[in-house]
This record gives C-alpha cells, sequence and structure tokens, in this order.
C-alpha cells in the first residue's frame, strides 16, 4: 500500500503524534511524507520565533523545487511548493491566509498525487493546511488536539465550521486522540470521528542505559542525591506564577527534591528548580527514566484545548513506569490510571502532600503495565493501518 502522508507538524524535534503516527505506519506500507519549513521548530531549539524566521521558512517551503528522495528516518519525504500561513497572517490577517494557503496547498496536492499515485491520502493535519483532493483516492485523517476554535475569529466561525464538515465529511475515516476530543469537536461537526489514543516508544525509554542518565545528569548539573519532580512541554501548558509557588513550597517541605524543567520555557531562579531549555526526543526519554515524579504545571479548569487532550508526555512517564501529579485531563480521569493523581484545584498544600505520598510509596506492579499496554506506538500504527484496510 502507497500512503501519502500530510503531517500536522515538521518540527525537527520530532516529538509529535502526527510524527509519531507516520513513523509507526511506515513499517506497513511505502509512505511517503510531505514535508514543509516549519517555522515552529525555532521554539523547540531554544531560540524565540520572529517575524524573519516566518518569512525565511515561508520562501523556503513555497519555493521548494519537486523531489521525492528517500528519508533517512523513514519512508520518502515528498518536497513540492507549500504555503505555510503563519507569516502571511501576520500581513492580511490569519484567516484570510488560512483561506489563500488551502487554495495554494489544494493545486499542490493534486500536483503530489499525479506524481506519487497514492493508494490512500493521510491527513494527519486534519485537513488543517491540505484540503481534501475530492478524487477516487480514498482520504482519511486525523486530529491530534482538539480544534481550538476560540482562535478563530466569530465573524468566520460558522464558515470554518462548514469548511471542517465538509472536509471530514469526504473522509472514509476521521481519527481523533480521545473520546472527550470526540464529544467537543462533534458539538461544532457533524461527522463521525474515531478515536485513536496517543502513545510512546516503550522500547526506547526501557532501553535507556545508566551511562545515558549519568551524562544528562552531568549535562544539566542534577545532583545525584535529589529525588527529582519534572516537567517536559512548552510555555502554553505552563503556569509560571503556579510553579513559583510550588517550588518555594516545595524548598521548605521537600528539601530533598528537585525539579528539573524542560521545554521552551519562562525561567525564574530558584535553589530548587533546573531549567534545561529545548533538549531533543532521545533526552526527554532520558528524562522521564531518571525522574520520581511527573507534573502538569497549567490550570486545566475554563480551557477545553488542554482538558480535552491527551498529553503525550503521560504516557511516556508511564513508559518509564512513573507516576504523575496533574491538573485534570478528562482522558486521563475516564481511564482512572492508578499511577495518576488528578488535582483539580491550586492549592499548592495538596499538591505538596501529593507529591510526599508518590515519594513515600511509589512503587509500580505488573497491574500499571497491563493498564499501558495498548499505548504502544507500534501498536497504535497497528490498529491505524487495519482500521485503513478494512475502509478501503
Amino acid at each position: 500500500m502507497k500512503i501519502l502522508y500530510i503531517p500536522a507538524d515538521n518540527i525537527t524535534a520530532n516529538f509529535s503524534r502526527s510524527y509519531h503516527i507516520a513513523k509507526n505506519l511506515s513499517p506497513h506500507c511505502d509512505l511517503y511524507r510531505v514535508i514543509w519549513d516549519d517555522n515552529r521548530s525555532i521554539l523547540w531549539e531554544g531560540k524565540k520565533a520572529s517575524s524573519l524566521n516566518g518569512l525565511k521558512c515561508f520562501l523556503n517551503s513555497i519555493f521548494q523545487k519537486d523531489k521525492i528522495v528517500k528519508s533517512s528516518d523513514f519512508g520518502y519525504e515528498v518536497y513540492s511548493s507549500v504555503f505555510i500561513s503563519a507569516f502571511v497572517g501576520r500581513i492580511i490577517g490569519k484567516y484570510r491566509a488560512l483561506k489563500w494557503m488551502r487554495k495554494y496547498n489544494a493545486l499542490t496536492l493534486k500536483k503530489i498525487v499525479e506524481k506519487i499515485k497514492p493508494d490512500i491520502i493521510f491527513h494527519a493535519d486534519g485537513y488543517y493546511f491540505f484540503p481534501a483532493l475530492n478524487s477516487n483516492i480514498p482520504e482519511f485523517s486525523d486530529l491530534q488536539d482538539d480544534i481550538n476554535w476560540s482562535n478563530i475569529p466569530n465573524k468566520n466561525l460558522n464558515e470554518a465550521k462548514n469548511y471542517y464538515t465538509k472536509q471530514f465529511s469526504n473522509s472514509k475515516l476521521n481519527f481523533i486522540v480521545s473520546e472527550s476530543a470526540k464529544s467537543n469537536i462533534i458539538q461544532h461537526i457533524s461527522t463521525e470521528f474515531t478515536p485513536i489514543s496517543n502513545g510512546a516508544d516503550f522500547d526506547e525509554i526501557s532501553n535507556i542505559s545508566n551511562n545515558q542518565q549519568e551524562k544528562f545528569r552531568s549535562k544539566f548539573k542534577i545532583p545525584n542525591n535529589k529525588k527529582i519532580a519534572s516537567y517536559i512541554g512548552g510555555a502554553h501548558k505552563f503556569d509560571i506564577e503556579f510553579t513559583k509557588k510550588l517550588t518555594q513550597k516545595a524548598e521548605k517541605e521537600l528539601p530533598d527534591l528537585i525539579f528539573v524543567l524542560a521545554g521552551n520555557l519562562p525561567s525564574f531562579e530558584a535553589n530548587n528548580v533546573i531549567f534545561t531549555n529545548i533538549i531533543s526526543n532521545k533526552e526527554a526519554n532520558v528524562l522521564y527514566t531518571i525522574s520520581d515524579l511527573g507534573l502538569t504545571l497549567k490550570n486545566t479548569k475554563n480551557n477545553d484545548f488542554i482538558y480535552n487532550s491527551v498529553p503525550l508526555k503521560f504516557i511516556q512517564y508511564a513508559a518509564a513506569k512513573k507516576h504523575i501529579v496533574t491538573f485534570p485531563i478528562k482522558w486521563s480521569v475516564d481511564h482512572n490510571f492508578k499511577n495518576i493523581t488528578h488535582i483539580d484545584n491550586e492549592n499548592i498544600d495538596e499538591w505538596i502532600l501529593a507529591v510526599k505520598n508518590i515519594l513515600n510509596k511509589s512503587l509500580w506492579n505488573n497491574d500499571l503495565d497491563i493498564m499501558w499496554k495498548e499505548y504502544d506506538w507500534k501498536t497504535i500504527g497497528k490498529s491505524i493501518i487495519n482500521e485503513i484496510k478494512n475502509n478501503i
């Protein structure tokens, strides 16, 4: 089977659901992945976004020469002229730029299809960058997050809903990250969705060596005699004021604990906090294994986008056999994972108590292994390819 795969991003850090689905479909098919210069990569390299970077990525993407190359990672990489709206949106308005992007990319998609002649088109971008081709080639889609409707201007909201309804209706099957994301999106779009959860690379995480752990500790000056509470993620899911309060209280209550915070995060000075800035996917896997517990650090109250997500890091901590303390995420609440403690408020004393309880008795057992077994990306890749075969 030959699959033309349109990713949700081309961020060079290679951490997203879109990337992992592509990687784990590739053993079962000839996978051709559309490539462009993603303006968000710079954030995951620890640098600041800028208009100059946005312009550079726009020009690099739209003036790409047509070529198909064997990837050094997996499958094939497809280069063609791709319109990315981020920079243009600053000039003409985000929603108008989206419409221009989709109109342009529809022409690019036709050209790519004529060259590759795929059996399947897989829109892992949820039709954000590329609209459906509407040909005799079966199309499938995936939504790696709920659509953030609050980012769409009110005057364009009905038009956006009509666009997505039309696009998803063209699919043989629409995958989505969770039941909660599905429940939310069908309030806006009258189309069927099939939940397929996020996953983790269990083999890679379980094979992290002592040498890798020691190098990571040395690189970021993490003391060997300290317990580690870690957060790995982006600034949009990070509340600096809440984090300051939590770490200040922990310095008094948990003197043997250090916080290791990784990602494109705003920082502050504290004796018990280490900011690593951006780390690679491989380094993140090491951090999961040396942590004693994982954290989320932004309240999900009144934030449906976060509340309806399936955080990749939850599964990655589980692959490393770790416990988590978090604000409520509907997916993990509904599944009642025994290694996840949910706190639905910002009461620092309650958070400190939860952390203490985990550090004192954070045992892992076979029941937890069984509970998380289905969340291996390899298993998820097989499930998706089987669903595709059953629907063509």
